[in-house]
């Protein structure tokens, strides 16, 4: 049997490799609560990171939805003005086709060299006398439209246009 000397020296050794194993760990888990804790504050700093990059996206996103919210307004007021503008259009149409409605277009008519509105207002009268055997009727004007065509007479004649003064003439007489 062991002496106490012996066991004393035994539980020594015992103790002894029992602290350095127990400071081993110690020191390991010393080692890896450091690293937890870094990879905390990574992860910390990365969440904090996270969140402002969302809060900034978050105010981008009412920015821009702020803009398109004008942008869609804008686009309804676009559409709203070119309707009018459509129905504007329509309008003048309507208007020039209703003006025109006292207007009449003669082809053919023959042309002389320098004429005046007056003469061909007198072509007009004269036709419409001797070819449709209307008496005299008032004309607002008559003229014709178009370029001049060259001097040399073989140009075919410019349309007139006669505009009356009525819109059902009736001769005069």
């Amino acid at each position: 049997m062991p002496t106490t000397e012996e066991i004393k020296l035994m539980l020594d050794i015992q103790q002894k490799a029992f602290r350095e194993g127990v400071e081993v760990i110690f020191q390991e888990v010393n080692n890896r609560l450091r690293q937890v804790e870094s990879l905390n504050l990574e992860l910390k700093l990365s969440l904090e990171f996270t969140q402002k990059e969302v809060e900034d996206t978050k105010r981008l996103n009412k920015v821009l939805q702020n803009e398109v919210n004008n942008l869609t307004k804008e686009i309804s007021k676009k559409s709203e003005v070119e309707d009018k503008l459509e129905e504007l259009k329509k309008r003048v149409d309507y208007q020039e086709d209703y003006s025109r409605r006292y207007n009449l277009r003669f082809d053919d008519l023959a042309e002389k060299n320098n004429e005046t509105w007056e003469e061909t207002q007198e072509t007009v009268q004269q036709l419409l006398l001797d070819k449709l055997n209307i008496g005299t009727v008032k004309l607002e004007r008559a003229h014709r439209v178009g370029p001049r065509p060259p001097p040399s007479g073989d140009a075919r004649p410019r349309t007139v246009v006669v505009r009356f003064t009525n819109f059902n003439p009736r001769p005069l007489e």
